[in-house]
């Protein structure tokens, strides 16, 4: 066998291999799609019952917007408690040293 027919036929084997990879591919990604479907349709049919009424969905939303305003309301008091702490720790230091200066004998 010649180098050229070794290499027409290398190349006919890596193009046999290829089309078979290519259709397998194929396969595999129409057996994941019904796959899919199966798990969707399954899922769907198991919950329906477990599903929330409008009603409730609405109730839920609610809670949650709820829930996320006293966190906020919290975030902010809590913001506005530590811009004040520091001035008044400042204060009650120069109110505890004045305090102490007057009464170990300066007289203003």
């Amino acid at each position: 066998m010649s180098p050229e027919d070794e290499r027409a036929a290398f190349w006919k084997a890596v193009h046999t291999v290829d089309d078979r990879v290519t259709s397998l591919e194929a396969v595999l990604n129409t057996r994941q799609e019904q796959m899919r479907e199966a798990i969707q349709a399954a899922v769907r049919e198991a919950m329906p019952t477990a599903l929330l009424s409008d009603d409730q969905h609405r109730w839920v939303t609610m809670s949650i917007e709820r829930e996320a305003q006293r966190v906020l309301f919290r975030r902010k008091v809590i913001e506005r408690a530590a811009i004040w702490a520091i001035p008044i720790t400042i204060l009650g230091i120069l109110k505890i040293f004045y305090e102490y200066i007057l009464n170990h004998g300066w007289k203003p």
